[in-house]
């Protein structure tokens, strides 16, 4: 049992609490999805579960956490350690290792386990999470989903009784997002109590027993999944994703929620089909054509690179060209290419053959500080470029060293700051922010230089619904105005909702390039990448009709572009 009572905590430097006496029990075995929008304290949660706060993470904390009468307070990290393991959303910034079964004998050996326990440890935990074959192998030379497998591992080899994950599928390609997730059902079927802080709602509301949502350090609702998911209205207006089944379950006027696509035919195989197709007048909408703009922006011809002359190409003849004003979204399985393709349009790696033009410029003769205020990238790991002391000195760095005057440094840095949300973390520290937080900082900070290309690694890693729409939709807004975006994502709704055209990479090559509703027609292309359409689609093919969102199934709107 996790017992917490009247739970408060303020971080150091803050003066209002992040946690607002918060009181919740959890059973032991339980699987709990706990979400919110980005910020509201779900990870400070996590983090007074296993210790972290108060013992290393200073600040005030009032109230208690019990784990089966243990009271975190008094219990020293090295039992906390062995009763609950955490699993933080990046896996590189827990695995530190170079071999895979160094990683996992670590907390073992910090134990002072003995060495017949450790490799018995060793042995159980790879075995747990299918990375048994994998021990020899070094840490660098795995996917995004076996990285994050193994820092499972890492922390099974302790023999916690309680795991939490800090959402731990933010980075991953469905693929990953499978063996993750069947990894940590797998634990849960065999006894282990798991909760999962999550964005992504609609991939884990079928596993779960039990949905929190918090919003200002408080928990506004909990319950089994199918009620908490019937309750729509409090999803949408706290800006959370809601899963299309369950939309789709409430437009339809099913009496339970469907949680997936499985139960939704069934329900139609049981002859439920609803009257279902688009209104009168209602069209679906292709992706508009674009007016060429005449300008390429940015362009490879016949590009390959590697990291390393005696590794593999990353990049294989890529040849692409993106004109001017374009919104492109780039999807692909983790390792397919998309952050190295995204980082040449930077300048800051160079073709091994081939050229890449950015702007007209041959980056082969181009130093990557040369296209500072031309050319701004916020990288998956936004706290890369994070170094000021305030959000707002973040925010007007970039422009303040272009020479920007005074009037339109504030004009820009508060217009960037009010699009991606941030107004009110004005004076907040950016590194004392949650991860989707200080993701929107590091966009701001780009977006305030106006610069004529931006490119964006996962920018909706990490966001609640609300803020990942009206970030990509400010950038479609910018686009407007003749600046081109180049962006990755996992997200293939969000490719649908915001781009003109979508690529797809396999094995570092471009295999599709074309609107998103016709490459998303294209499905054994999005199988040879590991994707898959949205859920719309898919229920769209059961009852033959074609649909890209829930607007086109239910004929009552249309989709955003």
């Amino acid at each position: 049992m996790i017992k917490i009572e009247n739970f408060t905590y303020t971080y150091p430097g803050r003066s209002a609490p992040t946690i607002k006496g918060l009181s919740v029990e959890i059973t032991g075995g339980e699987f709990v999805l706990l979400t919110g929008r980005t910020g509201c304290g779900k990870s400070t949660v996590l983090k007074g579960i296993n210790g972290l706060i108060p013992h290393l993470a200073g600040g005030r904390m009032e109230g208690k956490i019990e784990m089966d009468g243990l009271d975190t307070r008094q219990a020293d990290i090295s039992t906390l350690s062995r009763k609950v393991g955490l699993i933080f959303q990046n896996p590189d910034d827990q695995i530190f290792s170079t071999v895979v079964q160094d990683e996992v004998a670590f907390g073992p050996e910090n134990l002072a386990l003995p060495r017949k326990m450790i490799r018995r440890a060793i042995d159980k935990a790879l075995k747990r999470v299918g990375l048994d074959e994998f021990r020899h192998r070094g840490t660098h030379m795995l996917s995004g989903g076996e990285k994050q497998r193994l820092a499972i591992a890492s922390v099974l080899s302790m023999s916690p009784e309680i795991l939490v994950l800090d959402e731990p599928l933010a980075q991953l390609d469905p693929r990953g997002t499978i063996e993750v997730l069947k990894t940590i059902k797998g634990l849960n079927d065999n006894g282990m109590t798991v909760i999962l802080v999550e964005h992504r709602i609609h991939e884990v509301a079928h596993l779960v027993d039990r949905i929190m949502i918090m919003e200002r350090g408080r928990i506004v609702l909990d319950d089994e999944p199918r009620k908490a998911l019937a309750k729509i209205d409090v999803f949408k207006e706290l800006g959370l994703r809601v899963p299309e089944s369950a939309e789709f379950s409430r437009a339809m006027g099913f009496k339970e929620v469907a949680l997936d696509l499985d139960e939704i035919k069934k329900m139609i195989n049981d002859g439920i089909k609803p009257p279902l197709g688009p209104s009168p007048g209602h069209a679906l909408l292709e992706t508009p054509e674009k007016e060429d703009s005449g300008t390429t922006a940015l362009e490879m011809e016949g590009a390959c690179f590697r990291y390393d002359r005696r590794a593999d190409f990353v990049l294989k003849d890529v040849t692409l060209s993106i004109k001017k004003g374009e919104v492109v979204s780039l999807m692909g399985n983790n390792g397919s290419g998309k952050s190295t393709l995204l980082l040449h349009f930077a300048a800051l790696l160079k073709p091994s053959r081939g050229g890449v033009t950015v702007l007209g410029r041959d980056t082969h003769k181009l130093k990557a500080g040369r296209l500072a205020g031309t050319v701004g990238v916020v990288f998956q790991d936004s706290t890369l470029i994070l170094f000021n002391e305030t959000v707002w000195q973040e925010v007007t760095f970039g422009p303040r060293m272009l020479h920007f005057g005074e009037t339109e440094l504030k004009r820009k840095g508060e217009e960037a700051m009010d699009a991606m949300g941030i107004a009110g973390l004005r004076d907040e520290n950016p590194l004392s922010l949650s991860g989707g937080q200080r993701l929107r900082v590091a966009l701001a900070s780009i977006c305030s230089m106006q610069p004529e290309v931006i490119l964006l690694d996962e920018p909706t890693s990490g966001q609640d619904k609300s803020n990942s729409d009206s970030m990509l939709g400010y950038l479609c807004e910018l686009a407007k105005k003749g600046i081109t975006i180049l962006f990755t994502t996992h997200d293939i709704g969000a490719a649908i909702r915001y781009s003109d055209r979508l690529l797809i990479m396999n094995d570092g090559k471009i295999i599709a390039d074309g609107p998103p509703r016709k490459i998303t027609r294209e499905i054994e292309t999005l199988k040879k990448a590991n994707l898959r359409p949205p859920l719309s689609f898919e229920i769209g093919q059961v009852l033959d009709i074609e649909a890209f969102c829930m607007e086109d199934l239910t004929g009552r709107a249309v989709c955003s572009r």
